[in-house]
């Protein structure tokens, strides 16, 4: 596997082709598509990037992905505890989020939200430095490579560093699958939509960190 600089380099490429080389982060709410449009995960995922207390919706509830991201930017006092977003530890490959029975995601939300709580768990192991998080990261990459195929994905890239970063356990397989949404992400356009390349710009910093300030 290519080691980790290259990879942040290619990374970071490709999110400058989109937001120039030196993009100013979007306010909380202020954030819209190539297509004007908004997502929900927008407000905590942006307001953790500008550091900025996020404008949520009050009349709907979050996800675990968005609440992850709530912690992740240090909005934590607006999410439920993090023990009760992740339940105990599980000891082999496992899932971040997992279906409930009767009332299951469509594979493509559910692969996306996945990939979501996963790149926001990997935050969460170098700002709070607890060794859990990039375990139980590795975790959710095996059991994903396993059972999901990057295709189920709806075009955003999220958790692309974390596959990388963890392939030495994981196996080849996480690194194609980062492949995969990388490739993923610039078909439509012919380069990475505005979502995908802020993600990218987050991953590629994320991966350009020494080893001992990323999440393992």
């Amino acid at each position: 596997m290519h080691d980790r600089s290259t990879w942040s380099n290619r990374l970071l490429a490709v999110a400058q082709q989109t937001l120039g080389s030196a993009p100013a982060h979007p306010q909380p709410g202020n954030f819209v598509d190539d297509m004007g449009n908004r997502l929900p995960i927008d407000e905590p995922f942006f307001a953790t990037l500008a550091n900025r207390a996020p404008l949520l919706d009050t009349h709907r509830s979050l996800g675990t992905d968005e609440h992850l991201w709530l912690h992740a930017g240090g909005f934590g006092h607006l999410a439920p505890p993090l023990a009760q977003l992740l339940g105990p530890m599980p000891t082999t490959a496992h899932p971040l989020l997992t279906q409930t029975p009767g009332q299951e995601m469509a594979i493509e939300v559910y692969t996306e939200r996945l990939l979501c709580a996963l790149h926001a768990l990997w935050r969460l192991g170098r700002v709070t430095g607890n060794p859990e998080y990039p375990r139980r990261c590795a975790q959710s990459c095996a059991w994903i490579v396993e059972n999901l195929q990057p295709d189920n994905a709806t075009n955003y890239p999220w958790g692309v560093h974390v596959m990388l970063a963890t392939s030495p356990q994981v196996g080849q397989d996480a690194r194609l699958y980062a492949e995969t949404l990388l490739h993923n992400c610039q078909v439509i356009l012919g380069r990475a939509d505005r979502r995908s390349a802020w993600i990218l710009l987050d991953a590629g910093q994320e991966l350009a960190l020494p080893d001992s300030q990323q999440g393992q």
